[in-house]
């Protein structure tokens, strides 16, 4: 018997989303395809390439057959790190920054060393690799909304990069001038991809927030975030508390910023010090 079609809800858009009629208006999700492109690149490299390298050293097969175990095993050591510490030490966006970094460093050890360290330096990629793919995709389809479906699709196709990367290194294995150990510097320009999509990029073209902070004496900080930058200004207004502790204090902020003015409504209680965070 056929099986049935499952369609999954569209997750409606909402805000700002709601002007964007096209996922070609999520600047942060294509770079997210792009960092997912050179992650899955990098990925099969130190994975699949381990063995020819290790001959190429002069190892013998006996040897150089267990090499590519190494980055697995590297992997799921990454794997449980990630299990034990995200989210609830540091963030996905945090650790995928700093693996990235990791990335580059035991590129930069295997390509300017020899020997087992070398061998070790690229099985050891297997730990940097192990939590860029799901701290990569949230972070693209972050806010996608009922473009959710075809986002995942597109992120899905990325995995291409895991076929034309490791055509470059072996073409550039090839190459006299370059040779098997310098060819892994293509990985260096990978990881760096992939650490400014999880510093600046996954910013690129999302909601504007402001953030506004009240203390007891209703001094407000108005703070902006605009992708790829912020910008803040401080308020100090003395205000008259309500006349109940309970009861909430209204009002409309309005103040210019950059290139153009935002004007909001905030709601406060009168005790301690609240934040809140609202999109525009």
């Amino acid at each position: 018997s056929n099986l049935p079609e499952i369609e999954a809800e569209e997750k409606p858009v909402t805000g700002e989303e709601q002007k964007r009629k096209s996922i070609f208006q999520f600047p942060y999700f294509w770079f997210g395809v792009i960092a997912l492109f050179f992650y899955v690149g990098a990925e099969v490299v130190s994975v699949d390439t381990l063995i020819n390298y290790g001959l190429s050293l002069g190892f013998d097969i006996k040897v150089a057959r267990f090499f590519s175990s190494f980055t697995l095993v590297a992997m799921m050591v990454g794997y449980l790190v990630g299990i034990l510490s995200i989210p609830k030490y540091i963030s996905q966006q945090k650790a995928l920054k700093y693996f990235a970094l990791l990335g580059v460093f035991f590129t930069l050890v295997a390509v300017f060393t020899h020997g087992y360290v070398s061998i070790l330096s690229v099985a050891t990629l297997g730990f940097a690799n192990s939590i860029m793919w799901p701290a990569i995709w949230p972070l693209a389809i972050d806010g996608l909304g009922k473009f959710t479906k075809r986002g995942s699709a597109f992120l899905v196709m990325a995995i291409a990069g895991g076929a034309l990367i490791p055509l470059l290194y072996g073409y550039l294995a090839g190459l006299k001038s370059v040779g098997s150990t310098y060819a892994y510097s293509i990985l260096v320009a990978c990881y760096f991809v992939i650490f400014w999509f999880a510093a600046k990029g996954h910013k690129m073209g999302e909601t504007t927030y402001i953030v506004i902070s009240l203390n007891r004496y209703f001094n407000e900080k108005i703070s902006l975030y605009f992708p790829g930058f912020s910008y803040s200004h401080t308020l100090f207004v003395q205000r008259k508390p309500p006349k109940s502790r309970f009861k909430h204090y209204s009002q409309t902020c309005a103040d210019h910023c950059l290139s153009g003015k935002f004007q909001m409504e905030c709601t406060y209680p009168y005790f301690g010090r609240r934040f809140r965070q609202f999109k525009i």
